[in-house]
């Protein structure tokens, strides 16, 4: 992860003492030292639990990067209320740190509001935003709204926006080309290590409801019935299995037996629907929203010989039909030394098969190296294999996309 707020932070004012910290409230009294501060002037003041997450990462990276300066913290509500008192307490060579989130744009006209006030305001400070998308609508609003933002952003010479998402990161640079703009991912990235997690038992699902929701009540509902559904043998919209929202097929039969194994009852052969045309036809029609990423392929085990066998003519019409939609597979079996290599697995399809998947996700799920951090596979034994350039090269090519952004380098 990108290393720069330590780099900012620390280059201009040297290893500081962080002592406390104050929350501002309407008629408290803040006890202000003389010491150099680090001021938290918008703090959410509302309940969304992600901000609330946001918030919290600030503060402990604060206390990790700067430990000998305190904070001072006020709520997003309160600032213009106080505004004059502040101009007149807060020093030259004070820090500014405003909140991340999603808000830096004219989705949130109050929070903007806010924002532009306080870099308006100091011009003087070194003031960071935390890592932010950014949206302004693409309308006559949208565009005069990115104008005023501009004009205030590039006020401050010494203020740094981090974008969180690479999408907002060339947004930003071309709508502020005054302003040092920064690629850094979410600052509650950070808290690894810092919040335990207990042991769970179920799952619990948050769904956005508010104007920044992406999906219709219609697709929430959808997506609410797959994830409670009884280990259906297709799921028209997972989120769980590859990039993007998927359909997934969960074909029946596996001789792995995988300890704890999540699918149990597909290791039965016998298990299940029959694979039939009006089945194949079905999962073509889930296939064709644009929003559907690709194709997953679980089980069960779908490099067994004979669900091979099954499978090849299926996949083959996926892909004549929608070639530009991408095809997951996870197998039990090892790429290189069973599906590549003579083993039970292999057989006289297995070659062609191959060659219209673009992503294995191969190995057996091993109990004992379970890890709930992996993205996409449920054990660090388990690989997620780019197919195509792996066979390219005639080696193991490991799958890079699985998170734009991929370049980051991670907190220490």
């Amino acid at each position: 992860m990108s290393r720069a707020l330590d780099r900012l932070a620390i280059n201009q004012y040297g290893k500081l003492r962080f002592a406390k910290e104050f929350i501002f409230q309407k008629n408290a009294d803040i006890n202000v030292s003389n010491e150099n501060r680090i001021w938290f002037l918008d703090a959410p003041a509302y309940g969304n639990l992600g901000d609330q997450a946001i918030a919290y990462a600030i503060r402990e990276f604060c206390r990790k990067v700067l430990p000998d300066m305190e904070i001072v913290e006020f709520q997003e509500d309160k600032v213009i209320q106080y505004l004059s008192w502040l101009k007149g307490t807060i020093k030259a060579e004070d820090i500014i740190v405003l909140q991340g989130g999603g808000n830096l744009g004219n989705l949130y006209p109050r929070y903007e509001f806010v924002r532009r006030t306080v870099i308006k305001s100091f011009p003087h400070n070194r003031v960071i935003v935390f890592p932010q998308s950014v949206y302004f609508s693409n309308d006559r609003t949208g565009k005069q709204e990115a104008a005023a933002a501009r004009e205030s952003y590039a006020a401050n010479k010494n203020l740094v926006i981090f974008a969180r998402d690479s999408c907002s990161f060339r947004e930003m640079e071309k709508e502020f080309p005054e302003t040092h703009i920064e690629l850094c991912p979410d600052i509650v990235f950070s808290l690894n290590g810092i919040v335990s997690v207990e042991k769970r038992s179920g799952i619990g699902v948050c769904m956005r409801d508010d104007k920044e929701k992406s999906i219709t009540s219609e697709q929430t509902k959808v997506i609410i019935e797959q994830l409670f559904s009884d280990n259906a043998e297709i799921k028209n919209f997972d989120i769980a299995n590859g990039l993007g929202v998927r359909v997934s097929l969960f074909v029946s039969g596996c001789t792995h037996h995988c300890k704890n194994c999540f699918n149990q009852m597909t290791w039965d052969f016998k298990y299940g629907k029959e694979f039939n045309q009006e089945v194949e036809d079905l999962i073509i029609d889930y296939l064709k929203p644009e929003h559907i990423t690709g194709l997953s392929l679980l089980g069960g085990e779908p490099m067994e010989p004979s669900n091979q066998r099954a499978l090849l003519p299926f996949i083959k019409r996926v892909k004549e039909i929608y070639p530009q939609k991408d095809i997951w597979c996870y197998t039990g079996y090892l790429f290189d030394q069973e599906l590549l290599s003579e083993s039970r697995a292999r057989c006289e399809v297995t070659d062609e098969l191959l060659s219209y998947i673009d992503v294995l996700v191969d190995g057996k799920f091993i109990e004992e190296l379970k890890d709930l951090s992996l993205k996409f596979r449920g054990s660090s034994n388990q690989r997620i294999i780019d197919v195509k350039q792996s066979l390219e090269k005639d080696e193991i090519i490991l799958y890079k996309d699985l998170n734009e952004n991929r370049n980051f380098q991670k907190y220490e």
